[in-house]
């Protein structure tokens, strides 16, 4: 998982070297905030999307009970009510993230302790929090690069993570949960 994020940021340098004359400073210039200097050097900023949630969209969501959450995506967003109004504290929180959050991402990071809720084929941090998985997506620009993430191969807490998919597709039917894949979960239980 940490060796994966640093290939990521080391491969992406070297490319913007090889590019760029040897140099990892690129000029950038946003529709929104004018010209500005973005560079690639590794290591690139590291934050949790809790922490993100707070330095970009300023809000601490450990602050704020799930309802108050509804209420900031109400107000601050465009989001229709669908698609906040069942959602778990997870889901709210990467909601927050990408309605607030992504597209302030101008230099290079790396996005970490995603909720469960958002990737149930991720095991959880080893640090024992079992609300978060190790998971992360790098951003640059204000536009995803990459996502990647520690497989869960618990073919029990897949299952479970999975069926909790589906009772959430039931209150939500569109949302994107995909139904549970019985073979996928017949492999993990031979040993894959």
């Amino acid at each position: 998982y940490n060796d994966v994020m640093k290939c990521v940021e080391n491969l992406i340098e070297y490319i913007v070297r090889a590019l760029n004359n040897g140099e990892t400073q690129v000029q950038y210039s946003h529709l929104k905030s004018g010209p500005q200097v973005v560079d690639f050097k590794a290591p690139w900023i590291r934050m949790t999307m809790k922490e993100s949630i707070s330095v970009y969209g300023g809000v601490d969501v450990d602050l704020h009970a799930d309802h108050e959450l509804r209420k900031i995506l109400e107000t601050q967003t465009s989001l229709p009510e669908k698609t906040y109004v069942h959602a778990s504290r997870g889901e709210l929180i990467a909601l927050l993230f990408d309605e607030l959050v992504c597209d302030k991402l101008i230099a290079p990071h790396h996005i970490t302790d995603h909720p469960l809720e958002t990737t149930p084929l991720c095991k959880t941090l080893r640090s024992g929090d079992e609300t978060l998985v190790e998971r992360f997506e790098s951003f640059c620009l204000g536009k995803e690069l990459c996502n990647a993430y520690s497989e869960l191969n618990d073919p029990l807490q897949q299952r479970k993570l999975l069926e909790e998919q589906m009772r959430k597709k039931a209150l939500n039917p569109d949302s994107e949960y995909h139904p549970i894949d019985e073979e996928f979960l017949e492999a993990l239980c031979q040993g894959m």
